[in-house]
């Protein structure tokens, strides 16, 4: 089986969004198994690391 993961889904994942984080997990968790491929588009990694890194300089710079 093959599962390709939407932007939203990979962000639930990594930033614990609730009330989704859990079924996003569970699909990372899946594929640990190795029995399955997961397919993730190299754009929303760069999106994630670019929230990341926006998220980061907004907390400094209201503290």
């Amino acid at each position: 089986m093959r599962i390709v993961l939407d932007t939203n889904v990979v962000i639930d994942a990594l930033a614990s969004r609730a009330p989704w984080n859990a079924e996003a997990e569970e699909i990372f968790l899946m594929v640990s198994g190795c029995t399955r491929s997961l397919f993730i588009a190299v754009s929303i990694l760069l999106l994630n690391i670019y929230q990341h890194i926006y998220k980061r300089r907004i907390r400094q710079s209201t503290q």
